[in-house]
């Protein structure tokens, strides 16, 4: 560049830094071009899109069998293989923002303790316990959020559990019509930590 390029400002682009510049890049401090911002994917959002009946002192998967959206195909909405489970793709590992819902009702039979528990590679990591301490009732919704620190091919499930006076089983509550969700399972990679 010369001095009269200086002064008309057509200093070529390519003689300021280093990469690609273009409406969508800025240029760092380093003399390098990058990406403004970023976005909080892989994200997924699910839920329990039917009842799930769920037996007495007994744990299963939420089975959130319809999504929202699923950004990188990565959340498996089956019961086979690892039900019900979104997995990290390759190359996103990285802190993930997990949130989930189980409403769970006991009816006649009395619930005595719900619990709500999110589970990486099939091992419970963390729980949330509602203990009625025989103090029974009917409908309790149970949620749990974590920050999760996940490596690609990590899988997250839910498990839900319950007990009840009379032994009997408890409702998990799907879709109740009119985009009406009470139980749910979602995520997304955070940017920036």
């Amino acid at each position: 560049s010369n001095a009269s390029n200086l002064a008309s400002g057509t200093v070529p682009t390519a003689r300021l830094g280093s990469g690609t510049a273009d409406a969508t890049t800025f240029l760092r401090g380093d003399q390098s071009w990058a990406s403004a911002g970023g976005d909080n994917t892989p994200a997924f959002s699910a839920y329990v899109g039917s009842d799930q009946s769920l037996s007495h002192d007994t744990s299963a998967t939420l089975a959130c069998t319809e999504e929202y959206f699923d950004t990188d195909n990565a959340f498996n909405n089956t019961a086979s293989g690892n039900a019900y489970s979104f997995t990290v793709p390759s190359g996103e590992g990285g802190k993930y923002f997990i949130h989930a819902v189980a409403y769970m009702s006991a009816g006649n039979s009395q619930s005595n303790a719900t619990q709500v528990a999110l589970q990486i590679n099939g091992t419970s990591l963390s729980y949330q316990v509602i203990d009625n301490s025989n103090n029974y009732g009917d409908k309790y919704s149970n949620s749990i959020t974590e920050i999760l620190d996940l490596s690609a091919g990590d899988y997250v499930q839910v498990n839900v559990y319950g007990t009840t006076a009379s032994s009997g089983a408890f409702t998990i509550l799907g879709n109740q019509g009119s985009n009406k969700h009470y139980s749910w399972f979602m995520g997304y990679k955070l940017i920036g930590v």
